[in-house]
């Protein structure tokens, strides 16, 4: 069973969960947002941790319990995965630091109207995350912090405003930054319901998202479909 740690009600797996449903995959979803409890024990066989708008930074109950939760899984070597926050939360359970970035990185284009893309390194172009998928790829953001890393996670991939796009650990935890799980419907309600993503034009996004739809969703595919191979 995979377990599946909602930061934010709204934000769900996506394309994530659409890949588990097809391929008969057993997992759960915990709404920490909403309320809901971390198990008790470590009994699933990999850990999914999802984004939203807290900080791997705060000291409240659910950070600090997330925080040694995933601490307690990647010790336990379950194959993790963190998307935005999940991936800071793994480098701040590693001994990373979380830190403000210096561009606050939202939706699908730069400063100089560019779409925002990651680039691997050559770590992550032998990484068993990024296997088979080419070096650069069209991102779509929404952040406000990164991440400092200890010598033991290696950077996996680069951004050209926020350096570190990608992390792993030990060939079983990953990182990304940005945001591969979503679907269309998916997206059309995040440009609806996130404060960041109202104060950009939305037809603008909208035309965006189809523009790229296809190599996106392709490429989010083949990320979700490399971590299952590591179960």
């Amino acid at each position: 069973m995979i377990l599946i740690l909602k930061n934010e009600t709204t934000e769900g797996p996506g394309l994530f969960g659409e890949i588990l449903d097809e391929n008969k995959l057993d997992y759960k979803i915990i709404d920490l947002d909403g309320g809901e409890k971390l198990p008790e024990n470590y009994d699933f066989s990999a850990l999914v941790v999802l984004g939203g708008h807290d900080s791997a930074n705060d000291k409240t109950d659910k950070i600090m319990k997330e925080l040694d939760f995933i601490l307690g899984s990647v010790v336990r070597q379950k194959p993790y995965f963190g998307i935005c926050l999940g991936m800071q939360l793994l480098v701040k359970a590693l001994g990373g630091n979380v830190i403000k970035a210096p561009l606050k990185e939202i939706g699908f284009r730069d400063p100089t109207g560019n779409f925002f893309e990651i680039e691997l390194t050559e770590k992550g172009r032998i990484s068993a995350i990024f296997k088979g998928m080419g070096i650069k790829f069209t991102v779509f953001q929404l952040h406000g912090e990164t991440v400092e890393l200890i010598p033991e996670i290696d950077l996996l991939a680069t951004g050209r405003f926020v350096k570190n796009q990608a992390v792993g650990y030990k060939n079983f935890a990953f990182g990304i930054q940005s945001h591969f799980e979503v679907t269309e419907d998916y997206f059309k309600s995040l440009v609806e319901e996130d404060e960041d993503l109202k104060k950009l034009d939305k037809e603008k996004l909208l035309q965006d998202f189809y523009l790229i739809k296809e190599s996106y969703i392709t490429t989010g595919r083949a990320l979700f479909s490399n971590f299952l191979k590591l179960l």
